[in-house]
C-alpha cells in the first residue's frame, strides 16, 4: 500500500525516470491508481494536498 507522507521529486533532466520506476511510483500492487494524478507538461503529481498542487499550478515567475 502507498501511503506514504513525503514528496519524492525527480530531475529528469539529469535522469529520466524508466517505465517500471514510473509505474512502480504511480501504480499500487493491484495494477490500480487509487489516487488523483495531475500531468502538466512534464510535471507529474501523484495524489492531493492544497499546498503541492497549489505548488504545481503556480504561474513561474517571469524575468523582467
Amino acid at each position: 500500500m502507498k501511503a506514504e507522507t513525503e514528496i519524492l521529486r525527480f530531475d529528469t533532466a539529469r535522469r529520466p525516470l524508466g517505465d517500471a520506476e514510473m509505474r512502480s511510483c504511480l501504480v499500487h500492487e493491484d495494477g490500480f491508481m487509487r489516487v488523483p494524478v495531475l500531468v502538466l507538461g512534464d510535471l507529474v503529481v501523484r495524489g492531493y494536498t492544497e499546498a503541492l498542487y497549489a505548488e504545481a499550478l503556480a504561474t513561474p515567475a517571469q524575468d523582467s
